[in-house]
């Protein structure tokens, strides 16, 4: 068992959590990792991008001028895409990005990513979190005592209004319950400060 502190809301030490060395020991997945990153960014991607092709283009489909005798190129029609106003050729059209990933290999990213954190020494182990008033500057002034920054996931196996209301105009910091983690969150802020019995949570799924 490996030992990490565990800080209350005032940011001091009440104790130790045993984490379990089968999670320190894993080795993360860095290609698990990136296809899970990935197929999280495609999703998000709107696929709305269209142009039109020649045949859509609002231009005369006859032929410019005759095919000899002028000098010039021959010519078809003004909606060629090698023509000022004409269609685009192989532009896009709206498709969906969205990637398949097995569940078996989102588990394992997530897990890589979670086990990255604590490596990195990146998580930070709290007992209980109150805010009370739901003011943003209390949660500023909480992540400032347990030194975990301006970027940070709270997990937290149940989320209250007053919690919600707290973060919501903070753009670097967000909440989430042990079930709805995901890779990308997980990577994309600096620290994971956990609640004791979140962290539980995330313990049984190892």
């Amino acid at each position: 068992m490996a030992k990490v502190k565990m800080l209350n809301i005032s940011g001091k030490k009440v104790g130790d959590y045993e984490v379990p060395e089968k999670i320190l020991e894993l080795e993360p997945n860095e290609q698990a990792i990136h296809d899970a990153v990935v197929a999280r960014l495609a999703v998000r991607r709107s696929g709305t991008a269209s142009t039109k092709t020649r045949s859509e283009v609002n231009k005369s489909h006859q032929k410019m001028y005759r095919q000899k005798g002028t000098g010039r190129a021959r010519a078809g029609t003004a909606g060629s895409p090698i023509r000022v106003g004409g269609g685009v050729a192989f532009g896009p059209k709206p498709r969906k990005y969205s990637m398949k990933i097995s569940k078996k290999a989102k588990c394992c990213a997530l897990k890589s990513a979670i086990v990255q954190k604590f490596k990195s020494d990146d998580v930070v182990i709290v007992d209980e979190l109150k805010i009370p008033g739901h003011k943003t500057s209390e949660v500023i002034k909480f992540l400032q005592r347990i030194k975990a920054g301006n970027s940070s996931l709270i997990v937290l196996t149940k989320i209250g209004d007053e919690v919600k209301l707290a973060v919501r105009n903070l753009s670097r910091v967000n909440v989430s319950v042990p079930a709805g983690l995901n890779t990308y969150d997980v990577l994309y802020y600096k620290k994971l400060v956990v609640g004791e019995d979140a962290l539980k949570e995330i313990i049984a799924m190892f």
